[in-house]
């Protein structure tokens, strides 16, 4: 989750092959990571973005549902409260939170 960081657009679009997309991401560390390419939809649409200065969360249970690669536009109270406001842990998620920092730090 990134609290706030200057996004620079790259690329919107229409693909008819997963490696279109990657293509285009040439040069950064997400370019060599097969199983997230593989993960994908091999056709569809996709935003290749980058960001910079941005200003990480600790992570915390809070918003809607996502599966990962949303980008959610806070523009008024009601939805910043939505995604933002703390709330209590899913019971089958009691360790979640520590395997989710395990997983931050091998990777820093």
């Amino acid at each position: 989750m990134v609290a706030k960081a200057r996004i620079q657009l790259c690329w919107i679009g229409e693909y008819s092959h997963i490696n279109e997309v990657r293509s285009r991401t040439r040069g950064a560390p997400i370019h060599d990571l097969i199983p997230f390419w593989s993960g994908r939809p091999k056709y569809g649409y996709a935003a290749v973005a980058s960001i910079q200065h941005e200003a990480w969360v600790e992570p915390f249970w809070a918003g809607p549902r996502t599966y990962g690669y949303e980008w959610v536009l806070l523009e008024d109270d009601k939805k910043r409260s939505s995604w933002l406001d703390k709330k209590p842990a899913p019971r089958s998620s009691t360790d979640l939170a520590s395997e989710f920092l395990s997983w931050k730090v091998a990777r820093s």
